[in-house]
């Protein structure tokens, strides 16, 4: 999955005849700014720029991916 196939699939969700409250739209642009960053972050944390060293730790892309899940949710929840 690349960076943006998440928010592909978060757009076809939306209805285009559906109406957002400004506050709505402003934390959507906030949700989704922190969206690519946190999947930027979770690629460099497996070693995006070379191959992931064996036995590796998973526990910071865990906590990074933990964060994009909560990102992905609120943005559902919003445009739902």
């Amino acid at each position: 999955m690349n960076d943006n196939d998440a928010t592909v699939r978060l757009r076809a969700r939306w209805d285009g005849d559906t109406a957002l409250a400004p506050e709505q739209a402003i934390e959507l642009r906030e949700l989704y700014s922190e969206l690519q960053a946190a999947t930027a972050a979770a690629a460099e944390a497996l070693g995006k720029t070379g191959p992931m060293p064996a036995g590796m730790p998973l526990q910071r892309f865990r906590e990074i991916d933990s964060r994009v899940a909560a990102l992905v949710d609120r943005i559902r929840v919003i445009l739902d």
